[in-house]
């Protein structure tokens, strides 16, 4: 059975390579949290061929209730 995992800061440098690693190395589920931006934010994660594998949140983690 996989893991699920909740990463933010998805589409940041650290979080995109994270979620490449857990894909690939460790097979988890993921998600990850986007907040609203004027800019396409998926460059890292089209880069690294992984954007199809992932469930988008789109939220503000002051948001909390998005979390509970």
């Amino acid at each position: 059975m996989k893991k699920n995992i909740i990463i933010t800061g998805i589409t940041g440098q650290d979080g995109a390579y994270l979620a490449n690693f857990l894909l690939k190395k460790k097979n988890y589920n993921i998600y990850g949290v986007l907040r609203r931006s004027s800019n396409d934010p998926f460059n890292r994660l089209n880069y690294l061929g992984i954007k199809k594998y992932i469930n988008f949140i789109l939220s503000l983690l002051m948001q909390k209730f998005i979390l509970q």
